[in-house]
């Protein structure tokens, strides 16, 4: 009977162990003190452009900007796939498929940086700075909402 407790006991811990590796709920991947900040990106701009006052160039061109960024997210997510794929057939090492992961992260770094550079240059300053505190403010929004589900506790 001891042997049994023992025996369920270390199972659960072995199961649960990896879920309690990953930490906090929404900080997977993330290294640092605090939450990863991303740039406000075009979604967000063409979400808030009346807030914004965008006019009807800026939209267009924020509209061009994010058909241009889908085709792109499209493209690395069809790669990923096959990558994956030859992994789980066993055509790919873990080595391999670690390391064409990473090559395809750091070639995606620049298309991302350019994007962020378009955007800067369709805004205005003052746009811009207004875009910063409507995405910090969404983030907050969302981050209250999960908090009322249970999700983590509450911040000081």
């Amino acid at each position: 009977m001891l042997f049994r407790s023992l025996f369920t006991l270390g199972l659960g811990i072995a199961l649960a162990a990896p879920v309690f590796a990953q930490g906090p709920p929404g900080h997977h991947g993330q290294r640092g003190d605090g939450p990863r900040q991303r740039p406000a990106g075009v979604e967000a701009a063409l979400r808030h452009r009346e807030q914004l006052k965008l006019t009807e160039r800026q939209v267009a061109d924020l509209t061009a900007l994010r058909e241009e960024s889908v085709k792109v997210r499209q493209q690395r997510f069809t790669e990923v796939l096959e990558l994956s794929s030859r992994f789980r057939a066993g055509e790919l090492s873990r080595e391999e498929f670690r390391s064409q992961m990473h090559q395809r992260r750091d070639a995606m770094a620049p298309a991302g940086r350019q994007q962020a550079e378009r955007l800067h240059g369709i805004l205005d300053e003052t746009q811009r700075t207004a875009l910063h505190d409507m995405v910090r403010a969404d983030q907050r929004s969302m981050r209250r909402q999960f908090d009322g589900m249970g999700g983590r506790r509450p911040r000081p």
